[in-house]
């Protein structure tokens, strides 16, 4: 009993925390666009800010893997391998704990960023207007919703959660540890904060934008301008979620359990 209300102590001031940086870069973001007419900047607009490489990667991403390293951590224990019928079914159990995680991160994550919006008397959203943050922006306007925002926001969302969660999960199944996948994970955070802030330098070679991850699944104007943008982001999806799954097929069939004890 008392392990269980620590544990529930820990998640909740982990979500703290959470909710506490994701509420500092959102008023960053407000000092950024405070010069603005109040009626210009969207709830929409924040979602797409708050979405971004910076914000995504520092307030959300290392709760988000704090979270998965929790829920894998005794998966591998002989005890647990043993209630199993096969490696295919260890490992698609630990596939749902990573969706359910991902699920609740980017929920937490978009109700902290509507709820600051709405304290903040944001309008909804006004893309379909000329005086807004989206025509300053692209010179045009979208007859569109803000529900488009937030559902385009939420999936992408969880594709990038289910990414972050299977590179943890990957280095669980090939090396016996968590701990590479988290670092690979923060190492690509760190490359694209930094990639997205210096990309005014880069475009003097020529390089428009490098994706990774984040930046690979961004939810940004164009997406909403072009069908291209969205195909390429679902084919983006189906080449990565490929790739898991046939390097998960190779490394279930080496896998030995019962050899030594996995930690």
């Amino acid at each position: 009993m008392k392990d269980k209300k620590l544990q529930t102590k820990k998640a909740y001031l982990l979500l703290g925390f959470a909710m506490a940086l994701i509420v500092v870069m959102l008023l960053r973001m407000n000092e950024d666009v405070s010069s603005l007419d109040t009626h210009l900047f969207s709830l929409s607009d924040a979602m797409l800010f708050s979405m971004g490489s910076y914000c995504y990667g520092l307030s959300l991403v290392p709760f988000l893997l704090i979270a998965i390293v929790y829920a894998l951590k005794n998966d591998f224990l002989n005890s647990r391998v043993l209630l199993y019928p096969s490696k295919r079914a260890l490992w698609v159990m630990q596939e749902k704990k990573i969706f359910l995680i991902s699920i609740f991160y980017i929920t937490f994550f978009l109700l902290v960023v509507f709820s600051f919006g709405v304290l903040r008397h944001y309008v909804w959203f006004n893309w379909g207007e000329a005086e807004s943050y989206y025509f300053v922006k692209n010179h045009d306007i979208f007859y569109g919703d803000f529900a488009q925002v937030w559902v385009s926001a939420f999936f992408l969302g969880m594709i990038r959660n289910m990414i972050f969660g299977n590179l943890v999960l990957l280095s669980k199944w090939g090396t016996k540890r968590t701990i590479y996948g988290v670092i690979v994970a923060f190492i690509v955070c760190i490359c694209e904060i930094i990639l997205s802030g210096a990309i005014r330098s880069l475009m003097l070679f020529g390089i428009k934008k490098i994706r990774i991850i984040m930046s690979l699944f961004e939810v940004n104007y164009k997406m909403f301008q072009s069908d291209g943008e969205r195909i390429f982001m679902v084919v983006w999806a189906l080449i990565i979620g490929t790739f898991f799954v046939m390097v998960f097929y190779m490394l279930r069939r080496k896998k030995e359990f019962f050899d030594d004890l996995v930690f």
